[in-house]
């Protein structure tokens, strides 16, 4: 008895697992909101920029760049927004606690 098996069509290359440049985006975006570092940050918006600038076609994988971009945006709003606030805060705070000593 012989067993044939059927072969299965992988997917094209661009549809596994996105391009090497949106990776690199998503790694960056992380790494840089958790580490709280600008420099990680624009370089992720500058490899997501890269990677829709030069997507093939059309049909690419949205969610990916739309995770992509809310990291971003996170980022960019923890490290411009959010943390000067929380510093002038604690500036605030400081200059308080010193005149009574």
């Amino acid at each position: 008895m012989k067993y044939t098996y059927d072969q299965v069509k992988g997917a094209p290359q661009e549809e596994q697992g996105g391009d090497m440049q949106q990776i690199f985006s998503f790694l960056l975006a992380f790494a840089g909101t958790w580490m709280k570092q600008k420099v990680f940050i624009w370089m992720a918006f500058f490899f997501l920029l890269s990677s829709c600038a030069t997507m093939k076609t059309r049909s690419a994988n949205y969610m990916q760049i739309i995770l992509n971009f809310g990291i971003i945006v996170m980022g960019f709003l923890s490290l411009y927004v959010w943390q000067p606030k929380h510093e002038m805060l604690l500036q605030q705070q400081k200059e308080q606690v010193q005149p009574q000593n």
